[in-house]
């Protein structure tokens, strides 16, 4: 009966407490390192636990990119504003003392042509991945000047997006170009993508 009961245990703390896993990549430096052990809470996923700006996170790839888990940093937080652009990241617009690499991503791009937008991330609207779909309802109203000025030509400029309820922002913490898979690439995610949260060993 002690067997049974340890093996229980042993099952319900694996499924919905703690796990145990390893880092795979670079796109967590200098934080994390490759094969560093890792303590994954999943007991605040199912709780329903606040998130806070900066927790690390373990996520599944969003719908429609690919079948990967990532680890990453939670950036934006639902209800903040968030615009990466070239001179750095503006989290509820202020600019924050991040490095960025020396060519950053900027996010989101957009090209507006009479008044709409017609491309986001060097997709047509009419033909956006699933996993940035969710980005385009968020985008914050761009400036009058910029709306008439894509009457008479395309402009390619830089969105702010508003992050709706049970959304985040993900980044990792490697500043080097193209070193991360995050939000960048796939805007912002759904907190049912969200698998646990991480402490680092």
């Amino acid at each position: 009966m002690v067997t049974l009961s340890a093996a229980i245990l042993l099952w319900f703390s694996w499924t919905f407490v703690i796990r145990i896993a390893f880092v795979s990549g670079n796109s967590m430096k200098p934080s994390l390192r490759p094969g560093q052990v890792l303590l994954l809470k999943v007991f605040p996923i199912w709780l329903k636990t606040p998130f806070q700006a900066r927790d690390i996170v373990v996520l599944r790839s969003p719908q429609g990119l690919s079948q990967k888990r990532y680890v990453k940093r939670l950036l934006a937080l639902p209800g903040d504003t968030l615009s990466i652009r070239q001179d750095g990241i503006y989290l509820n617009s202020v600019k924050q003392d991040r490095t960025l690499a020396d060519r950053p991503d900027t996010f989101p791009d957009l090209v507006i042509a009479k008044g709409e937008v017609i491309a986001l991330e060097g997709y047509p609207v009419s033909d956006l991945p699933a996993y940035l779909k969710s980005t385009l309802t968020m985008l914050l109203p761009l400036e009058e000047a910029i709306m008439e000025e894509s009457l008479s030509q395309m402009i390619e400029t830089v969105g702010t997006l508003k992050l709706t309820a049970n959304h985040y922002f993900v980044l990792g913490d490697n500043p080097d170009y193209n070193a991360s898979e995050d939000s960048r690439l796939f805007g912002p995610i759904s907190r049912n993508d969200l698998l646990a949260m991480v402490t680092p060993l």
